[in-house]
Formats: structure tokens, sequence, C-alpha cells
């Protein structure tokens, strides 16, 4: 699933640019539709990659393990 996000959201610190999905400069349509238009010249394997290094992040970085354990240490 393509992600572009502003900086206006706090998705912006969870996406890495062009890495695991597109973080825009400013909160307009412009910027969105730059986003958009970047997934448009990708090639299907750039696409798979881009998909499989977003799930690796979410996996290693945002799982329930790991915020569980970062609660725990911020609360310990």
């Amino acid at each position: 699933m393509p992600v572009v996000v502003t900086p206006v959201s706090s998705m912006s610190t969870i996406v890495e640019h062009r890495k695991t999905g597109f973080v825009c400069d400013d909160f307009t349509m412009a910027e969105v539709l730059k986003g958009l238009n970047w997934y448009k010249t990708l090639s299907k394997v750039e696409l798979g990659e881009l998909a499989g290094i977003a799930s690796n992040r979410v996996q290693g970085h945002f799982s329930g393990e790991v915020l569980k354990n970062n609660w725990l240490a911020f609360f310990n």
C-alpha cells in the first residue's frame, strides 16, 4: 500500500522518505500529488522492495512487543 504523509501528521516520524513511503515537504495538494506521482515512476520490483522494507521497519520498530518494552522501560 503506497504511503504519502505530510509533516503535519506524526506519521512523518515513522515513514522514511522514498525508502518506506513518501514524506511531503508541506501540507498542500501539490505535494501530495508529487508523492502519488513518484509512486507511478516505480517498477513493480521497486514497489515490492519498498513494501518489504516498510513491513520490516514496522515489525522491527513498532510491533506490540517493541511498544510494550518501550513503555515498561519508560515507567521503570
